[in-house]
């Protein structure tokens, strides 16, 4: 009986032993498992895009419903890059044709004070909608938006970008042609200018030897977008314009029959 007593505490202490080893070698097993699990997770959310980069690559792809949810999800959550997820969400509407469009652009207004955000919405529509049929309304909107000649250049960049190979501006109608060219000419009054002789050639190039696009009629007006070098020709001295005309065409004439 004696013995007994003496013996149970240490089976006891070997019990304990016996599980603290037990213990041991579970947590041995399992540590490198944990570790390669977290190693995995880790490279995962590398790996994995971040929000905007999937909505630049919905848009690319003109997967604009995609792009839409991803933004107001983002829009919602209360991201940090506040402006510019409303600025793609701008973007993604527009593709879309859908009514919420003026309500993203209205609240990019309010809340981008610089206009950098609202300036990129403008040249992404641009680059990925061109072929809308409200292309020339929103080209319109970005020349009336950033203060008329202040958006010149870049407004004549975005026309001469979307030249298609016969060098039209858009696809559109004759009447509708002849539209948008009165509502750019009163944006830009100081870029209209009148033919002043008859059968003035258009060339694609600023040389008396390049290809003649075609012939203008005296009093035509047409808009000027660049200047190029100066020559003599006819008895007059005056710079190559790179121009606008009416009926969609576009190249070079000689700015001594010009004014």
């Amino acid at each position: 009986m004696a013995d007994s007593f003496f013996r149970w505490p240490v089976a006891i202490e070997q019990s304990r032993k016996s599980t603290f080893q037990r213990l041991r070698q579970v947590l041995l097993f399992l540590l490198p498992v944990l570790f390669f699990l977290t190693a995995v997770y880790l490279i995962f959310q590398k790996l994995q895009k971040p929000p905007l980069a999937q909505i630049e690559e919905h848009l690319a792809r003109q997967e604009f419903s995609e792009a839409l949810e991803l933004c107001k999800q983002e829009l919602e959550r209360g991201t940090t890059n506040y402006l510019r997820y409303l600025m793609l969400a701008t973007v993604a509407a527009e593709g879309l044709l859908s009514a919420d469009t003026s309500d993203y652009e209205a609240q990019l207004r309010r809340a981008d004070q610089s206009g950098i955000y609202l300036k990129e919405s403008y040249f992404k529509r641009f680059e990925l909608i061109s072929d809308l049929p409200d292309f020339p309304a929103l080209l319109v909107s970005y020349a009336a938006t950033f203060s008329l000649e202040k958006a010149g250049t870049d407004f004549f960049s975005l026309l001469e970008k979307h030249l298609d190979s016969e060098r039209t501006w858009l696809p559109m109608g004759e009447q509708e042609a002849h539209r948008f060219f009165e509502l750019v000419s009163t944006l830009f009054p100081q870029r209209v200018m009148t033919v002043t002789g008859n059968n003035l050639q258009l060339r694609q190039q600023p040389s008396l030897e390049s290809k003649t696009l075609a012939r203008l009629p005296a009093d035509l007006k047409v808009l000027r977008r660049l200047r190029g070098p100066e020559i003599v020709a006819g008895g007059r001295r005056a710079n190559w314009l790179y121009i606008f005309t009416p009926e969609q065409l576009s190249g070079w004439a000689f700015g001594g029959y010009l004014k």
